[in-house]
């Protein structure tokens, strides 16, 4: 016998353990014929996915701004891929564009996000050394500052 998973509340969800979420979910997705991209989010508090989402979303926004970066020549990028561990100083930001010995810093957010604390230090102390750091939500301010900086 048992529980059926497909009647347990988010309350009883959110106290379980990520992984017991994981395979109540599949059996859920398994029993209601959900495809698997469906089934990938069916395991997740809501706060997960929305963290899941936003991460999605911010991926899709440095690949869109790093092809505008390659289509117009910018070839000395320092680059941290939000969905990989980085080896950049913690709270530097995403991108560090070199060109014509000027360096221009944007830090991308999604949604609500906001600077950390340490992101908000870092960004203090380039300010403070005369560098000109953007916080951003969006590829068309992305590409718009970066376009006046440089002069495109």
């Amino acid at each position: 016998m048992g529980t059926d998973p497909a009647s347990l509340s988010k309350a009883q969800l959110e106290r379980m353990a990520p992984a017991d979420r994981q395979v109540v979910a599949a059996a859920v997705g398994r029993t209601l014929g959900l495809s698997s991209s469906r089934r990938a989010n069916a395991g997740l508090t809501t706060a997960e996915a929305g963290a899941k989402h936003e991460l999605e979303l911010e991926r899709d926004l440095h690949n869109e701004f790093s092809g505008f970066l390659a289509r117009n020549g910018f070839k000395l990028v320092i680059h941290a891929d939000p969905a990989k561990p980085s080896r950049i100083k913690p709270g530097w930001p995403d991108y560090s564009i070199i060109r014509s010995n000027r360096i221009l810093f944007i830090e991308f957010k999604v949604g609500r996000n906001t600077l950390s604390q340490v992101q908000k230090t870092v960004v203090n102390e380039l300010l403070a050394e005369g560098c000109t750091v953007h916080v951003l939500y969006s590829y068309e301010a992305a590409t718009r500052a970066t376009k006046e900086y440089f002069a495109l």
